[in-house]
């Protein structure tokens, strides 16, 4: 699992949105790091949002930790850029 922390921005119909500041998963460093959060960094303005259900009864300010699983990333990618391909 990837953990990355937020802060909760706003909380609307059983969501929350969460701000998460920097870029990539910051495992940059680490031994397996895919180094992309460096161009994340030069091609970002530092700060992303994204809307997620709200389990746990966040609150607007409330610090938060994202959880993905391994893997979910790249599968994002292959449906964001091949499937797309190989359609064509």
């Amino acid at each position: 699992m990837m953990d990355q922390e937020a802060v909760v921005v706003r909380v609307e119909d059983g969501h929350a949105l969460v701000e998460v500041a920097g870029a990539g998963c910051g495992r940059c460093q680490e031994p397996g790091g895919c180094q992309s959060g460096i161009m994340g960094r030069i091609f970002s303005n530092g700060h992303r949002q994204f809307r997620i259900p709200n389990g746990i009864d966040a609150a607007p300010g409330q610090q938060v930790v994202v959880r993905t699983e391994e893997g979910a990333t790249l599968r994002a990618a292959l449906l964001a850029y091949v499937l797309p391909l190989l359609s064509l």
